[in-house]
């Protein structure tokens, strides 16, 4: 395979929209999870902290929501990357 083909095949695989069956309730429970987050570290700590503590949370939530066999601390750090 050439590097234009193989350049073509990325570029189009990388725009392709994949359509998949929303889960409201699973996004809904991430949302109440980053509110409970950011609401309890901004009362408490202020809004540096809470700016901290909404990227974690958005870390776990990309690490614990993919439906693959990855092991899930490896898209923890690739999530932080």
């Amino acid at each position: 395979m050439s590097w234009l083909r193989a350049l073509k095949g990325t570029a189009r695989s990388g725009l392709t929209v994949e359509r998949r069956r929303l889960e409201p309730a699973g996004a809904a429970r991430g949302a109440l999870g980053l509110a409970l987050v950011v609401g309890f570290s901004l009362a408490l700590f202020g809004p540096a902290v809470a700016v901290s503590s909404a990227f974690g949370a958005f870390q776990a939530a990309i690490a614990t929501f993919q439906r693959s066999w990855r092991p899930r601390p490896t898209l923890a750090l690739a999530s932080g990357a």
